[in-house]
């Protein structure tokens, strides 16, 4: 970087400035491994920004279970920071002190400090964010500190801390440039936030054996979904034969009945289930709910049932499982990969609307567009393809060509995500559902545009 940059970068006074300035300290923007922030972290005594500290890596549902998470712990009485990534529409989103987003100043405050104390070392963009990060945490006296993990695990700048509870949520096919082409692969690299003798617990009901080797071979004490917790409909607990169909007594409405169900700190999970029924409606996915009550039983966080009820109703996060309402109901979601759309196609057919399905779309050219768009190919009745305006993105017209070579559904391109939504809109009724998902700047264009940013 140029000296004038350097210069440009010290003296900056917004936080906008300040944004653009770290993109171009370090050549390479995504740059994995843990020297150079490991090196600055030690200098500013970064290390140990809170008293507890919880680590949360995984393909999908990380944000959930760090959304769930926090609000247990502020039930819980505990002075709460929480990083994740990326962000919807400003910086801010991505660090929160119990709940409320770092304010401008604030970050300005951590960035001039990494700055001078980086000296001649380089730092990425992410590197720049985790710092401010652990920084504000600190600075704030932060008793739990909730780190979501960039990408992969081992070598993702968050992972240079020493967690109390590690939490590994479901593991699928994403990244695979970085991470690798399989599962087991994948897994590899989100292990590598495991620790010997801390608790890992681990929310993919089938992990892959690679992720169990290395807890074993390390000495990590794992919790497993659907043997040490799990998040089920109480019907199905109170069923008296697995597939047997609840009596007219029980209820039948899968939000109303939900179960959380998770094993004592310490404890043997044959013995010591706990657990707490009658939840609320739960807007993000249940296994990340189940996940986050155990790593916050595994922190020994004292809660009541009402306060873990009331920790599952309000979590909510813009763009999972967002629902708005206008001339049709709509709903907007980031799954980008096969699993996540997976997952949201039976998320949709439980809230199937009489009317028809109309999806807006747009998706980062190195998402498996096929996979994405085939796992809600049988629910959609019409397709609606964005270009996104980045050089990332793959344009409307290329993800029509490998849609259209397997279906026979109604599709249309568009140059914008504004052109979409205004053709959409036109042509929804009442008792359709607008889905609109993709990459993250689909759902946050899509936000804007409705006048939800940031709901």
């Amino acid at each position: 970087m140029s000296a004038d940059s350097e210069t440009l970068l010290t003296d900056s006074t917004t936080l906008d400035d300040w944004l653009l300035r770290i993109e171009q300290v370090h050549p390479v923007k995504w740059d994995l491994g843990l020297d150079r922030i490991s090196r600055v972290a030690r200098h500013m005594d970064l290390l140990q920004p809170a008293d507890q500290i919880v680590l949360v890596a995984g393909t999908n549902g990380k944000g959930s279970a760090c959304e769930y998470l926090e609000h247990l712990s502020i039930n819980a009485g505990l002075r709460t920071g929480k990083s994740t990534s990326p962000h919807f529409h400003r910086f801010n989103e991505r660090i929160t002190l119990d709940g409320k987003a770092a304010s401008d100043s604030s970050i300005i405050d951590a960035f001039s400090a990494i700055d001078e104390a980086r000296g001649s070392i380089t730092l990425t963009y992410f590197e720049y964010a985790t710092l401010a990060s652990l920084f504000l945490f600190k600075a704030a006296r932060v008793e739990l500190a909730i780190l979501e993990i960039g990408l992969g695990g081992r070598l993702d700048a968050m992972n240079i801390v020493m967690p109390d509870v590690s939490l590994i949520t479901s593991i699928a096919l994403d990244h695979q440039a970085w991470l690798g082409d399989s599962r087991a692969q994948i897994a590899v690299e989100k292990a590598g936030i495991m620790r010997p003798c801390v608790p890992c617990v681990i929310a993919d009901p089938e992990p892959p054996g690679s992720l169990m080797r290395i807890s074993e071979t390390l000495g990590t004490p794992v919790r497993l979904i659907n043997r040490d917790f799990l998040c089920e409909k109480l019907c199905e607990k109170l069923c008296d034969k697995p597939g047997e169909k609840p009596s007219k007594n029980h209820s039948e409405k899968s939000d109303e009945s939900l179960l959380v169900r998770w094993t004592a700190s310490g404890s043997d999970p044959v013995t010591s289930h706990r657990s707490v029924n009658n939840l609320p409606s739960l807007q993000l996915p249940k296994d990340s709910f189940a996940a986050a009550v155990q790593v916050a039983a595994d922190l020994g966080l004292v809660l009541s049932d009402q306060e873990i009820r009331q920790a599952g109703a309000r979590a909510c996060l813009p763009g999972r499982r967002q629902w708005l309402e206008g001339k049709c109901r709509i709903l907007l979601d980031v799954a980008h990969n096969p699993a996540a759309a997976a997952a949201l196609a039976d998320y949709v057919a439980e809230q199937r609307p009489p009317g028809r399905i109309h999806a807006v779309v747009g998706i980062y050219a190195d998402k498996d567009i096929s996979g994405v768009l085939l796992a809600l190919s049988a629910l959609v009745d019409t397709w609606h393809f964005c270009d996104l305006g980045e050089a990332r993105a793959e344009s409307a017209t290329k993800i029509a060509q490998i849609f259209a070579a397997g279906s026979h559904a109604r599709l249309s391109t568009y140059v914008s995500i504004k052109a979409a939504l205004s053709r959409v809109l036109g042509q929804v009724e009442a008792d359709d559902l607008l889905l609109i998902f993709g990459s993250f700047p689909i759902v946050a264009g899509a936000q804007q545009l409705l006048g939800r940013a940031g709901s």
